[in-house]
């Protein structure tokens, strides 16, 4: 459960902090200019969170 959390608040956080380093890096975004990132990274994260092999298997911290 709490690696399914994670999971979904790492999507979004990414998302978010990409517009934040696009809004400080840049001197003018337009709002449309915003919305097409954020669109495309979401389409970028989603075929990579799918094309991956280990999706839904978590990284195992501690030794077996």
């Amino acid at each position: 459960m709490i690696n399914n959390v994670l999971a979904i608040a790492s999507f979004t956080s990414g998302l978010i902090l990409g517009l934040f380093f696009l809004g400080v890096l840049t001197r003018r975004v337009s709002q449309g200019a915003a919305l097409a990132g954020l669109v495309g990274g979401t389409t970028v994260l989603t075929i990579v969170w799918y094309a991956t092999p280990w999706r839904g298997h978590g990284t195992r911290w501690s030794a077996r």
